[in-house]
């Protein structure tokens, strides 16, 4: 048995080979939700993405089946608009950032004129914008970077091995506009998932970041966090609609882009057989049937 997701996101296995392998071993691959998102973090505090209407601009512009596809394809990635992941309390299908939005709340297109009409209000346009990018997810950061020259602005970007990709994600080696980040929750609550990324006291010490580079901080949104957690035990449903909202705030205001939940993806050998998942820890062995 093999995990084929942690293979693809350390870059080892390209999404051209989990094609093949889609092809010729379809009846033993099994796909599963993971509790993981996938986006581009934007930093708020400088120009062009310290106005909202320019971030929200990115998120019409960006094709999420595109950023789906270099991921390796739909078996791998879902698309999607929102920062908590399918199946988390208090998520809601909600997609603004469509071509025409529908009830159902899933993403279908890009809409390039309302992100062009809102680069034109911003009066942002010819702006320079240095996109930071892991060297696996190279092809992700060129796709951004040539989404960004087609909105208008002058993109390049910044190459960085694994090793010292993440720690630049909170120290760049130099000013960054927009990197790529990945989360997967330690535990299925929404608390594990947004927190550690929107809330403001995620960049207290030892993270605490320079005025001029930070992702993310509305004290109004934390302090609605902070109710949600505090009536967590109390009065859960309360608490899950309170999670609700700031997903929603959260997207509305966009600190980032959402591109996609992974999926785990798992290749068994012919005689296993009664294959299932565990939505944080992946594939329940103990429940594995070996022929």
């Amino acid at each position: 048995m093999v995990s084929l997701s942690e293979a693809l996101w350390s870059g080892a296995l390209k999404p051209a080979r989990l094609r093949q392998l889609t092809i010729q071993y379809g009846g033993r691959l099994y796909s599963a939700p993971e509790p993981q998102l996938e986006h581009m973090r934007m930093n708020v505090r400088v120009a062009p993405f310290d106005d909202a209407r320019v971030r929200q601009a990115l998120n019409y512009a960006v094709d999420r089946r595109k950023a789906a596809e270099l991921a390796g394809g739909a078996e791998i990635a879902r698309s999607t608009c929102q920062l908590l992941p399918p199946g988390f309390p208090g998520y809601r299908p909600r997609c603004r950032y469509t071509l025409n939005p529908n009830p159902a709340g899933t993403w279908t297109a890009p809409d390039l004129a309302t992100a062009k009409r809102l680069v034109r209000e911003s009066g942002t346009r010819g702006s320079p914008v240095r996109v930071m990018i892991e060297r696996s997810q190279r092809p992700l950061g060129s796709y951004f970077g040539s989404l960004l020259r087609q909105l208008g602005y002058r993109s390049s970007l910044l190459v960085l091995p694994a090793r010292a990709y993440h720690p630049a994600i909170y120290a760049p080696p130099e000013p960054v506009n927009i990197w790529w980040d990945g989360w997967v929750s330690d535990y299925l609550a929404p608390s594990a998932f947004i927190q550690p990324l929107f809330s403001c006291a995620s960049l207290g010490p030892p993270l605490r970041l320079s005025d001029d580079f930070s992702p993310w901080c509305d004290r109004r949104i934390d302090a609605q966090m902070n109710r949600a957690l505090a009536q967590q035990s109390s009065d859960p449903t309360a608490a899950n609609a309170l999670w609700g909202s700031v997903d929603r705030r959260l997207a509305d205001a966009a600190p980032a882009v959402p591109l996609f939940n992974r999926q785990h993806l798992t290749l068994v050998s012919d005689r296993v057989d009664n294959v299932q998942h565990h939505p944080l820890w992946g594939v329940l062995f103990d429940q594995l049937w070996v022929k």
